[in-house]
């Protein structure tokens, strides 16, 4: 681990850091926005929706698997500062995190009538309240630490054993809850009535509602008040609205209320997360500008033999610092595309499969917001996670001859429903032109400077001009938008910058503009930018013209093969993915052949040869035993010519060099529904009328 002073840990940690007026409005702007979708969704809370029931199981494994990330870095975090309050905090995501596991599986009429562990007919909504009961207590815990931690940490030594505790603890806690709710159920009032409360269940929830407000004070009170503070305080408010809405507004289950409280407790599960991300981000940046200015003192210190000495020992000490974060910040990046993305791709399918199965007026506009809730978050993750990897040097361009309408295609596709849904246009002029670059990386970059026009642009069009230019192809990004000051346009290339912060329903992180910015140097592009408040904005490259002679395989985005009836093999060692994709798979009218390990792929091979699937749908990491591109090569040595072949997940330089060698399609995840239909019709032959 990188080693940081007392001071510099202040500073760069967000338990630690004082929220700035920057801060402050962001979080402000945020809770805000979720009151008024509150106010909107509260005369409605009523309205009875069909009872879908795939939502509760795809809602609370998000749930689970975002406040685990939270915990383990909230305990990353306790393990540089020994603070006790992030320790108790860490235990309160940690919490939230498994109670959600009894919740599900003793949900009535989810996995059986009554649900399982012995539930009875109080014990999920004892189980619910005993959850939202229980963070408020970890929060208002942390408050109070906080005062205690600034006079004391907690010994080094015992950090390590102390975390074990609080994790054995949380989980001795949770148990215990669980016997109590479901074989104790006979010890606890009843609180239910059918559908309604009893007078019981009004003072529970009362008392619930209540911890969660006295929380949300106690926060508001702290002095100084950290950045981490500050979102809490963001967390607890959509806290509040969830149990207003799922427990107290609502009329029972799977009505608008039980469902929009769900979206407001994963929307509370997340904004910690992301700030956390956040500045991961910036603390390695920081670690980075710290080497080079220890290097350039090092310059100095070798004028004397005496300082030459000390400057040794200096150098040495941050060697091993850089070792520790460049190692750290590569299992971040090897750990965080992948296990970020698994529950983001899970929930884009399942969204899918939800919008062609519900019914109902308001059904329709439900699902629309949580699909628009989880993109909003695979946008920031893509985000963080691109940047990232810029930062760290780990994107290597793949330069190749390419036709331009390829990449156009694609982008057609990606924006015209969203600008569409904006009541705007959206124009390609394209252009038959040959262009040498990397396409992925060219698409990257058209993709940030349209998704940031479509967003600031409320009224007119968003324009992709190609204009040829001697030994260039000119690509401009034109739109009618809001516009940027014309001595603030620099700046907007910078991380993290936002100049529109009136419309809180924008949602984003500003990274979109740094990292076109980066990938343009990366390729050698230079990246212009023209803009008026009020008129709109301009961003414009030139790219090198290719051999006219190139060709390219065809594009993904054509019309696809019908797949009624086509064998697709997919084999993912995730379940909650497996099982979307398979869902998603049988939609199509095709057949889904799932294995969850690399032997149950090669058992299937063995024991079918003349029923071998068409197309094979394989995870890059398939956890302990082979990888992805690993299976592949068992597969070509036992069986021979494979089928056609798609990976999913695969984002390092190596592995996409070796994809590319043996022609196989690729495709980052998270995976909506359309794109993957699109990749695998792509790739099958098209049947002849007497085959089909």
């Amino acid at each position: 681990m990188f080693r940081l002073s007392a001071t510099t840990a202040e500073r760069a940690f967000l338990s630690t850091a004082p929220a700035g007026r920057g801060d402050r409005r962001m979080a402000i702007g945020v809770a805000l926005a979720s009151l008024v979708g509150f106010a909107a969704t509260v005369p409605f809370a009523r309205v009875p929706l069909p009872a879908v029931w795939a939502f509760i199981p795809s809602y609370e494994s998000a749930i689970a698997v975002i406040d685990l990330i939270t915990a383990v870095l909230l305990l990353s975090q306790f393990g540089r500062l020994r603070s006790r309050a992030l320790l108790l905090l860490a235990a309160g995501y940690l919490f939230t995190a498994l109670m959600v596991v009894p919740h599900a599986l003793t949900f009535p009429g989810l996995f059986s009538p009554t649900g399982l562990l012995g539930a009875g007919p109080q014990s999920t909504a004892w189980l619910y309240m005993l959850w939202h009961g229980g963070f408020p207590l970890f929060v208002i815990g942390y408050a109070l630490l906080c005062k205690r931690d600034g006079r004391t940490a907690w010994p080094l030594r015992y950090a390590g054993a102390a975390a074990l505790c609080a994790t054995v603890a949380v989980i001795a806690g949770v148990c215990a809850l669980t016997l109590l709710s479901t074989a104790g159920a006979v010890l606890l009032p009843e609180i239910m009535e059918g559908n309604g409360y009893t007078t019981v269940m009004k003072l529970v929830v009362s008392s619930v509602w209540t911890l969660s407000l006295l929380a949300l004070l106690v926060l508001s009170r702290k002095r100084p008040l950290a950045v981490l503070d500050l979102w809490l305080m963001v967390v607890m408010c959509a806290w509040l609205l969830d149990i207003a809405l799922s427990a107290v507004l609502n009329a029972g289950r799977f009505d608008l209320g039980f469902y929009a409280g769900r979206i407001y407790g994963l929307l509370a599960a997340s904004f910690v997360l992301v700030v956390l991300l956040t500045e991961t981000g910036n603390l390695y940046e920081r670690l980075a500008r710290s080497l080079q200015l220890a290097e350039e003192r090092n310059d100095d210190l070798r004028a004397s033999a005496e300082r030459l000495a000390q400057s040794e020992q200096a150098l040495r000490i941050a060697r091993d610092e850089a070792i520790d974060a460049e190692t750290a910040k590569s299992q971040f990046l090897a750990t965080a595309s992948h296990d970020l993305r698994q529950p983001l791709h899970a929930l884009n399918l399942f969204i899918s499969a939800l919008r062609r199965r519900v019914s109902g007026a308001e059904a329709p506009a439900l699902v629309d917001n949580m699909g628009s809730a989880v993109k909003s978050m695979q946008m920031m993750f893509d985000s963080l996670l691109d940047i990232s990897k810029l930062n760290a040097g780990a994107v290597t361009p793949d330069i190749q001859d390419f036709p331009i309408e390829n990449v156009l295609s694609h982008l057609r596709n990606e924006f015209s429903g969203p600008a569409a849904a904006k009541g705007i246009d959206f124009i390609i002029r394209g252009s038959a032109a040959t262009v040498r670059t990397d396409p992925t990386l060219l698409q990257s970059i058209l993709r940030n400077l349209i998704s940031n026009a479509v967003r600031y642009t409320k009224a007119g069009h968003v324009a992709v001009e190609c204009r040829e230019r001697g030994p260039f192809l000119r690509l401009q990004v034109v739109d009618t938008g809001i516009g940027i000051p014309a001595d603030k346009i620099e700046l907007a290339f910078n991380e993290f910058q936002r100049f529109d912060k009136s419309d809180a329903k924008e949602r984003g992180l500003g990274l979109g503009l740094a990292i076109v910015k980066r990938l343009a140097r990366l390729l050698g592009l230079h990246i212009e930018a023209a803009s008026e408040v009020g008129r709109g904005s301009t961003f414009a490259v030139e790219i090198p013209i290719g051999t006219s002679a190139a060709t390219s395989e065809r594009d993904p985005g054509m019309a696809a093969t019908s797949l009624v009836g086509r064998r697709v093999l997919l084999v993912e060692d995730d379940p909650l993915v497996r099982d979307a994709v398979a869902r998603e798979i049988a939609d199509w009218g095709a057949e889904a052949i799932t294995a969850a390990t690399p032997d149950e792929a090669l058992q299937l091979f063995a024991a079918q040869p003349k029923r071998r699937p068409e197309v094979a749908i394989i995870d890059r990491d398939l956890g302990k035993g082979m990888s992805g591109p690993q299976l592949l090569r068992a597969l070509v040595a036992r069986f021979g010519a494979l089928p056609a072949v798609i990976v999913t997940g695969a984002t390092d330089p190596e592995a996409l060099a070796e994809l590319r060698a043996a022609r196989y399609r690729w495709l980052t995840k998270p995976v909506d529904s359309d794109t993957l239909k699109r990749v695998v019709g792509d790739l099958l032959p098209a049947r002849s009328p007497a085959s089909s």
